[in-house]
């Protein structure tokens, strides 16, 4: 089952990613890179909605993981669900009123624009609010389906639906008109028809007859583990996007565009992130409950050392490669000078905070949040304010290295945190088998590769050198790691998902 997941979660986020590579430069190309620094803002928002999380994705996740497992458990599911379905809905809509009502301040006070109309940018926000009420309940039924293993289903929701929006969005832009306020109506209707349609299969599959009543009682001992989650959420963003919400201040729209563009290049790998951790996170709350220690430190292994596999080479080969990726992409040399100083310092944050995930969700299964929200506390009293004054006084590119900084130490935390209070023996084998040892080989192939290999700007020699590159890179950590050379070199059947061997 877990390799299942992970398998349906890799290709369902890669095909998300790939649509959406496709597309990015297809909207730069109709709305302008200024405009595209408004979808980012709208990026922003997103993010910032996520504050008011209260931990309900995580929550449900972990508790649909738990009680499926365990027998006449299908009435609790429903009461929990439904229960945190009605407080969903309502903080989803609080959300949008309260991005409506902030429009003009937005639009008038905040955000420098130079050739969009304020109007515009004013009735884009208003959208962005009705859209975001209505995407903010998807992390609720995503929880749900991740926690109950039906991960192919929601995979396949997820793919056809990134289709249908960046599809959609270009139908209108070519039979009706090109503007930013087109954009976000579209997304509007796609939100609600996924939410909808996320929602209507986690109830088939959990109860769809039984009856539904609120009962705050089921909540209540959710909060408290929630609640946790939700301030760790909150410090984690004022971390990780204080240096967004402040340059989207600081910048013009251009400018953020640029920054925007490069987050999405050198973020485009953490896509592989989510795959492995929503396949492996709920099997280690399922052998936690049933006291398979053994079972939960072959699997932590096996995690993280896939991660490692799909995370490191695609990192640094952002990193080493940043611009001729950029000018594939767009095809276009100013933004690709532009954008790239951000991608190497953004994408090696990246990779550490990917790393942190797996030791992260050790520490959600266990139910202990406390020690992760200390992490996260300290972490941002150091760095945020460093952050922020780099923003004002300095520029965006000495944001990134701050980010960098910041990630790095956080995932050291992370780790040390974890490793004592389970799986107290295995830190040594996560820092060399599963983490240094593909890092390394991962960053001597691709400095050597940089440092030898001449890339120019002709697109098909570009493009076939860069694969080349890629390819290699991801073979020789692959091979680096126990648990995907197993598979490889013996040709085995299934990865060594229970019993990696050391």
């Amino acid at each position: 089952m877990v390799k299942k997941n992970i398998i349906s979660n890799i290709v369902g986020n890669v095909l998300v990613l790939i649509i959406s590579l496709v597309f990015i430069p297809l909207y730069i190309r109709y709305l302008g890179i200024e405009a595209y620094g408004l979808i980012g803002f709208f990026t922003v928002l997103q993010n910032i909605s996520a504050l008011l999380d209260m931990g309900i994705g995580t929550s449900i996740n972990r508790e649909i993981a738990r009680l499926s497992i365990l027998p006449n458990a299908r009435r609790e599911m429903t009461a929990i669900l439904y229960s945190m379905e009605i407080i969903g809905w309502i903080t989803a809509l609080s959300i949008g009123t309260v991005i409506i009502i902030l429009s003009s301040i937005i639009s008038n006070n905040w955000l420098q624009s130079v050739n969009l109309p304020i109007e515009s940018i004013n009735r884009s926000i208003i959208l962005m609010g009705i859209a975001i009420s209505f995407q903010w309940p998807l992390t609720l039924y995503t929880g749900g389906l991740t926690g109950l293993q039906h991960q192919l289903l929601f995979n396949l929701i997820n793919v056809t639906m990134a289709l249908l929006r960046a599809g959609g969005t270009i139908a209108i832009f070519i039979f009706v008109y090109p503007s930013i306020e087109n954009f976000l109506i579209w997304q509007i209707a796609a939100n609600i028809m996924q939410t909808l349609m996320l929602r209507n299969f986690l109830w088939i599959k959990i109860s769809p007859t039984d009856k539904k009543i609120f009962q705050w009682s089921v909540v209540k001992p959710l909060y408290k583990f929630g609640g946790g989650v939700a301030m760790i959420t909150i410090v984690g963003f004022i971390a990780s996007q204080i240096d967004k919400l402040i340059l989207s201040k600081t910048l013009t729209l251009e400018m953020f565009g640029y920054y925007a563009l490069a987050g999405v290049v050198a973020t485009s790998f953490s896509r592989l992130i989510g795959p492995v951790v929503s396949a492996v996170s709920p099997r280690f709350t399922q052998l936690i409950t049933i006291g398979d220690m053994t079972g939960l430190k072959h699997l932590y292994h096996a995690g993280c050392q896939i991660m490692s596999v799909l995370i490191i080479p695609a990192a640094l080969f952002l990193a080493f490669f940043a611009e001729e990726l950029l000018f594939i992409w767009t095809r276009n040399h100013n933004i690709s000078q532009n954008a790239s100083m951000f991608v190497f310092f953004l994408s090696i944050s990246t990779l550490f905070y990917g790393l942190s995930h797996l030791p992260l969700s050790m520490h959600y299964s266990l139910g202990k949040t406390s020690a992760i929200l200390h992490i996260n506390i300290i972490v941002g009293l150091i760095m945020v304010p460093i952050i922020v004054l780099t923003a004002m006084h300095i520029g965006a590119l000495a944001v990134t290295v701050a980010l960098m900084a910041s990630n790095i130490i956080y995932a050291a935390l992370i780790v040390r945190t974890m490793h004592r209070s389970i799986l107290q023996n295995e830190k040594t084998k996560w820092y060399i088998k599963d983490v240094g040892i593909p890092f390394m080989v991962s960053l001597v192939f691709l400095g050597i590769a940089r440092a030898t290999i001449r890339v120019d700007y002709n697109l098909f020699t570009n493009s076939a050198i860069l694969s080349i590159i890629a390819l290699f890179s991801l073979a020789a950590t692959a091979l680096s790691v126990p648990v995907t050379r197993n598979y490889l070199l013996k040709n085995k059947s299934n990865l060594q998902l229970k019993s990696p061997q050391a």
